[in-house]
């Protein structure tokens, strides 16, 4: 019987303590990496990134060691300058292809998550430059990162986020006062804030509403909201954001119980290049959707897949009538279930394809 293909999948989501410690990985290894995976089974996928958080000098040799004997390298973007060299040097001497993975707009300056600043850095700048370069190929998961990354290497492939729908069994918890809620990673943190002028209106038209917010806010932002009397009762979650397995996450959202799911974004570059996702998880665990009237939401219908919404009237509005509105809700969600089901389901050939052109082709192909 013929050996497998092996392919070494590089995680570079592990720079928080607990994914050091779990093994985990969040959003970006579930979408890009782990999703379609699970279903190519022509090849044997390799999982690595935790063991590359060694001292710069043992580096070089720990990756020739994980390259050696692969037949292809798929990673995220990378952030440490050594390990960029280091992975391009071995996939150059073994002559193994390199794809790279970017799932966002890195080289923004107006809506990355406050603590990473990685690429104000020159230096990491310049390193991550030479590798989207120099990478065999690229992978991204939206058409305007395929304009931005198209001047660094002309093999590039638009490969969208998608819903796996056998990962989606749990259903929103409803709770005897209606939730409305918003979820978020520390990427998302910035977009939540628009909505502290909106509550208000919300609250004054349902003063019996509970508010649930899941993930990564800004410190002054909880400070905000919670010096408003109404903001504190019993139903709010405070939780904080990647202490989980991203395969827990279906379950965790629906815990949380909401009717009423919320999704702004503030326009910038760094937004501009995202992807349905949060869209896609609210709808498949029951709970539709209020979105910004921007950016990937464009591609939503309004009234069917989410409501969209420009200005604080828009949002009060449309939140306060989707409270008011169960028959809505269960419409709402089930126009935009059927929709994703049709359209935006995992397609891993795809990947399957761009892996298999490049296989025996060699690093620079």
């Amino acid at each position: 019987m013929l050996s497998k293909n092996k392919i070494l999948s590089i995680n570079a989501q592990f720079a928080s303590p607990q994914a050091r410690e779990q093994g985990l990985y969040g959003g970006v290894g579930y979408y890009r990496q782990r999703m379609a995976a699970r279903y190519l089974k022509q090849f044997t996928f390799v999982y690595s990134g935790n063991e590359f958080l060694v001292d710069k000098d043992k580096l070089k040799d720990l990756v020739a060691e994980r390259v050696r004997g692969m037949s292809l390298v798929h990673t995220q973007r990378v952030d440490n300058p050594h390990l960029i060299v280091a992975l391009l040097g071995a996939c150059d001497f073994y002559n193994i292809p390199l794809i790279v993975d970017s799932d966002d707009h890195v080289f923004s300056t107006d809506g990355l998550a406050p603590e990473n600043h990685t690429y104000e850095n020159t230096e990491h700048k310049h390193y991550l430059e030479v590798l989207l370069k120099e990478a065999t190929a690229l992978t991204v998961s939206t058409q305007p990162l395929v304009d931005l990354y198209k001047p660094y290497n002309k093999n590039i492939y638009h490969l969208p986020n998608a819903v796996d729908p056998k990962d989606w069994k749990f259903q929103s918890r409803h709770h005897e006062r209606v939730t409305v809620g918003w979820a978020g990673s520390a990427s998302h943190a910035k977009d939540h804030t628009v909505l502290e002028d909106v509550y208000p209106g919300v609250v004054e038209k349902n003063p019996d509403v509970v508010f649930s917010f899941v993930g990564h806010m800004l410190p002054e932002h909880i400070k905000n909201l919670k010096r408003r009397n109404w903001e504190i009762k019993p139903g709010i979650s405070w939780w904080e954001g990647n202490k989980y397995n991203d395969m827990t996450y279906p379950r965790l959202l629906a815990e949380q119980g909401y009717d009423v799911g919320l999704a702004p974004l503030i326009e910038s570059q760094f937004n501009s290049s995202r992807s349905l996702a949060k869209w896609f998880e609210y709808t498949m665990v029951g709970i539709p959707t209020v979105c910004s009237e921007w950016g990937p939401y464009l591609n939503l219908r309004d009234g069917e897949d989410a409501y969209l919404v420009q200005t604080k009237d828009g949002w009060v509005e449309a939140i306060n009538h989707l409270i008011q509105n169960k028959n809505d809700r269960t419409r709402l969600i089930t126009t935009a279930r059927e929709r994703i089901l049709s359209e935006y389901t995992v397609r891993p050939d795809s990947w399957g394809e761009i892996f298999n052109s490049y296989i025996g082709h060699g690093f620079k192909s």
